[in-house]
């Protein structure tokens, strides 16, 4: 019974991802979302690639590029009918970068083009050191400024977690792209950056049950289920916090229903003032997402927890098959987000990418091959 329902999630998921994709890339939604933003696309195209589409990948990947700055920033959001880039709200963002890299990475382990590598070697480089040059005290962490990650709605700068496990993981992706094409000197010298940043991050940002959220003029003792649920995906964490980290999680009840944001709430004077009055303070404040859900499935298997992964997984299904649709995100009570100033996007191409991922990772499920008619 667990497995039908995930299986009929997965189904539509599969539906849901295919609606996303356009003309030049994957957008993130298709009701007020319909434009590519890179976080969302980078995300989504990890299920993408377990559903070897692969044309639509690579196309996605070309159309951020394209629009790679002369200093290598990768822009957040691309117009879809103008095709405009913007970079940044307040400050440029960090994320940007990073998941172009690990997207890249995972399309190329993927479809094996080593074509596309050779052809795109030199802006991926020029991607990474765009990352690098964020990381001005030269401890192993980038720094930002205010809205650079995916938390934009909340006031954070310096140091953040979400976003150093993501520049970890681009570090390490690098040194496997770099080795692909045959740099073997920059794959020894990302594998020591990438350990050092991960040296770092533990000596810095561990409190004892989970990770620190950020660190500017003092430590921000809140806890990030985005940075703390990669950090064990990603290896970071050892065996033993990754099993204080859900044991946090299982104690506040944040998987009820998968998966809150942060514990505790943000305080207000950490959130878009304008946003006070409305629901959408709650937004990166304590709502529920399902890629969330997706990732804690899959960190959950990647430490040997299969069980508890596939209860988690069924959690994320019974949200999707509930609408027969993938949503953005979900209200206290469970129920997709629907006020004023926001409404919960469907599909949403974000949840429906992780879910294939994870459903691929942990149950090995692929896209059933239409049967061609003679």
């Amino acid at each position: 019974m667990q497995e039908t329902k995930i299986e009929e999630a997965f189904k539509t998921a599969t539906r849901d991802l295919c609606e996303c994709y356009d003309e030049n890339g994957i957008v993130a939604g298709r009701d007020h979302l319909q434009n590519y933003w890179a976080r969302d696309s980078f995300f989504a195209t990890l299920g993408a690639n377990k559903l070897r589409d692969f044309k639509i990948v690579k196309n996605n990947l070309d159309l951020f590029l394209s629009f790679q700055r002369e200093d290598g920033l990768i822009p957040m959001f691309i117009s879809r009918k103008k095709l405009k880039p913007k970079y940044g709200l307040l400050s440029n963002v960090v994320d940007s970068n990073s998941l172009l890299i690990i997207a890249f990475a995972d399309y190329i382990r993927h479809s094996r083009d080593k074509l596309f590598l050779e052809k795109n070697y030199k802006k991926i480089s020029l991607a990474m050191d765009w990352l690098n040059k964020k990381d001005k005290d030269k401890d192993g962490l980038i720094e930002e400024g205010f809205f650079a990650n995916w938390q934009g709605t909340i006031i954070k700068s310096g140091e953040v977690l979400y976003s150093n496990c993501c520049y970890y993981y681009a570090l390490k992706e690098f040194a496997w792209l770099s080795k692909k094409a045959g740099v073997t000197m920059l794959e020894a010298e990302y594998e020591k950056k990438a350990e050092k940043t991960k040296h770092v991050l533990n000596l810095k940002f561990w409190q004892g049950d989970y990770y620190y959220d950020w660190i500017d003029f003092s430590i921000k003792n809140y806890f990030d289920s985005a940075g703390n649920l990669l950090a064990i995906f990603w290896d970071i964490a050892s065996e033993y916090r990754a099993n204080e980290i859900i044991r946090f999680i299982e104690e506040n009840e944040l998987n009820k229903i998968p998966l809150k944001t942060t514990e505790p709430e943000y305080g207000f004077w950490r959130v878009v003032p304008f946003l006070l009055p409305f629901k959408a303070y709650y937004y990166h404040n304590g709502f529920s997402w399902p890629w969330l859900g997706c990732i804690y499935a899959l960190a959950l298997n990647k430490i040997g927890q299969k069980e508890k992964a596939l209860e988690e997984l069924k959690k994320v299904a019974e949200l999707i098959d509930q609408e027969c649709v993938c949503h953005e995100v979900f209200d206290f009570e469970g129920k997709p987000v629907s006020s004023l100033l926001l409404k919960s996007e469907r599909p949403f191409a974000w949840t429906a990418g992780l879910f294939i991922r994870a459903c691929s990772e942990i149950l090995g499920m692929e896209k059933k091959k239409s049967k061609q008619k003679k």
